[in-house]
């Protein structure tokens, strides 16, 4: 599927960013471009704005770490989902660390779409070459909208 892309918002809330041999920091020594770009080795500086940092495919490096609710579970039950009290208690533990627990991502349209043909090549033992990604995202931009996702009418 396609990498997560970021706002200049992402971009405005984080401190520090990274891409390659560069890494970006949040100083506010120029308003108008809040981030010096540097290479990790060598003299390379420049200065870019949340919009440029998004629009070069820069990452922002969370200033809090998260952990989704699905991973927590997952790590505290190995996937057999019991007893709410144990994830409370891990989630306010996580919390005092400065971990913060987030719900889990909502899946795009493209990978909805990907998840299905994946369950229906599973049922009739079927396959396409190179994985159902593509054509998932083919049905993606051309209209085509999987059952589950915010846009259900």
């Amino acid at each position: 599927m396609t990498e997560k892309t970021y706002t200049a918002a992402d971009f405005a809330a984080a401190k520090f960013a990274e891409k390659d041999d560069y890494v970006g920091m949040r100083d506010e020594q120029d308003a108008g471009q809040p981030w010096t770009i540097k290479r990790i080795v060598g003299a390379y500086q420049s200065r870019c704005t949340d919009a440029e940092m998004a629009n070069r495919l820069w990452t922002p490096v969370l200033a809090r770490p998260t952990i989704t609710e699905s991973e927590l579970r997952e790590t505290i039950m190995g996937g057999s989902g019991f007893a709410d009290a144990i994830r409370d208690g891990v989630t306010a533990s996580l919390s005092r660390l400065g971990i913060e627990v987030v719900p889990d991502p909502v899946p795009t349209n493209a990978e909805r779409l990907a998840a299905l043909m994946y369950e229906a090549d599973e049922k009739d033992h079927s396959s396409v070459p190179g994985g159902w990604e593509h054509v998932a995202e083919f049905l993606d931009r051309a209209g085509v909208t999987a059952p589950g996702g915010d846009d259900d009418h």
